[in-house]
């Protein structure tokens, strides 16, 4: 029963969190946004520590989008990089020995850099995200724990995220 009225409850958050359809995220430019998980979580940043249990958002679940530019493989448009920056200005940042995602760097650097791609909802035709980690795995956010790894090496709906953006006008906590 239990699993059954969370599961309820997560259907009826992201009901309730759909952006106005005006309001898409554009990875190209600088935006605040919150991220929410296939379970119906927020991405919840408090001090060092990142994970995504927040069934509601405020400013621990506020991330400014910034583009980064990619010389490398970004001559068709196709791959987009962002960094994450939280509200008290620290980095996302995926750690190469085990995935875990932290939120302690000042600056942007390689680690700090995710590849954003695009993937629809079969479901209802909406916009997912994934991001992958500068070491090529993928982030994923955990069912039990709530802990955010980027230790995924294929997008399955674990890795996909619903991106909305922040308008300081509506439902803010």
């Amino acid at each position: 029963k239990y699993i059954e009225h969370e599961q309820k409850q997560i259907e009826q958050r992201k009901k309730e969190q759909t952006s106005d359809v005006k309001l898409c995220y554009d990875p190209t430019q600088t935006t605040a946004i919150s991220i929410l998980s296939h379970h119906g979580k927020f991405i919840n940043c408090i001090k060092n520590k990142v994970n995504c249990t927040a069934t509601k958002r405020g400013n621990e679940q506020t991330l400014i989008s910034i583009p980064i530019q990619s010389q490398s493989d970004n001559q068709d448009n196709t791959h987009f990089y962002v960094a994450l920056k939280t509200f008290n200005g620290k980095y996302l940042s995926a750690q190469p020995k085990n995935g875990v995602i932290e939120c302690n760097r000042d600056q942007i650097g390689k680690w700090e850099t995710f590849q954003v791609e695009k993937f629809t909802n079969k479901k209802d035709g909406s916009d997912l995200w994934a991001f992958k980690s500068f070491h090529g795995y993928y982030v994923s956010a955990e069912w039990f724990t709530g802990l955010l790894y980027a230790n995924r090496a294929h997008v399955k709906s674990w890795e996909k995220f619903s991106v909305q953006i922040v308008d300081y006008d509506d439902d803010w906590e």
